[in-house]
């Protein structure tokens, strides 16, 4: 029997990644920097004691 490839978003990131094309892999890099950025600004920069630190 044969089963046919999982589909892309089924495939570990870093082969969808690799697999991708370069403009395909600009749009994830920029996706996966901006879900940082976002971490960041609500994990470590809202947290009081890194705003005491960097008034300090």
């Amino acid at each position: 029997m044969f089963l046919a490839p999982p589909p892309a978003a089924a495939q570990p990131p870093w082969q969808a990644f690799t697999q991708a094309p370069w403009p395909q892999r600009l749009e994830m890099l920029q996706a996966l920097s901006y879900r940082f950025g976002i971490y960041a600004a609500l994990n470590f920069i809202d947290e009081p004691a890194w705003l005491a630190l960097m008034f300090c």
